[in-house]
């Protein structure tokens, strides 16, 4: 068998009222790190459980209307692998008969230095249209981003993206606010 282990459980993100997209993301991402175990137990609390009605319950909840995959840098894992290659991005494919998660599929990866986005649907279910305007309205947030993460480098970092060296926000903050101000210090120079 060739393939990666994948966790699929629901989540509720709370979207904070900022305007920055990168304060979004910081929020988006401390909230996805604070899912113990990263959704494993969500599977088994559903499907292996032996109490039966816990099993019941779960079953009931509708799938999501979005299933959203990051495959991560596939390219690197391909590139170092003796035995896969790929010359070009991965596509999605699905037989017709497969069982769908949810009627959107969104799967995201790096790509030779760009952000490849695959959008799978049943046509029939989700009308183009709507997938489009999904994909233009994706694309200009993405867009906000990177803008901004450009001009101000660490205004999505968190705390939890440094976990050896167990900092707290504020400290991280005052941390970023030094290195601020060191980063516009005069150079001292070296003829005297």
């Amino acid at each position: 068998t060739v393939g990666w282990f994948t966790t699929l459980f629901p989540v509720r993100i709370e979207l904070s009222n900022s305007n920055e997209p990168a304060a979004v993301l910081r929020d988006v991402k401390e909230q996805l790190r604070a899912v113990p175990r990263r959704g494993i137990g969500y599977s088994l609390l559903r499907f292996a459980n032996p109490n039966t009605e816990t099993r019941r319950q779960l079953a009931q909840f509708e799938g999501p209307s979005v299933l959203f995959n990051y495959l991560g840098d596939v390219e690197s894992l391909l590139s170092s692998s003796q035995l896969f290659r790929a010359g070009s991005p991965l596509r999605l494919s699905r037989s017709p008969a497969a069982h769908r998660w949810s009627p959107l599929e969104v799967v995201a990866y790096p790509w030779q230095s760009q952000f490849v986005i695959d959008w799978a649907f049943p046509a029939a279910q989700v009308p183009r249209a709507e997938i489009e305007q999904r994909a233009e309205r994706l694309s200009y947030h993405l867009q906000l981003l990177i803008e901004q993460c450009s001009i101000d480098v660490g205004a999505h970092l968190s705390a939890s993206d440094f976990p050896l060296a167990r900092l707290t926000p504020s400290k991280l903050e005052k941390l970023g606010a030094a290195l601020a101000r060191a980063d516009h210090k005069p150079e001292r120079s070296s003829e005297s």
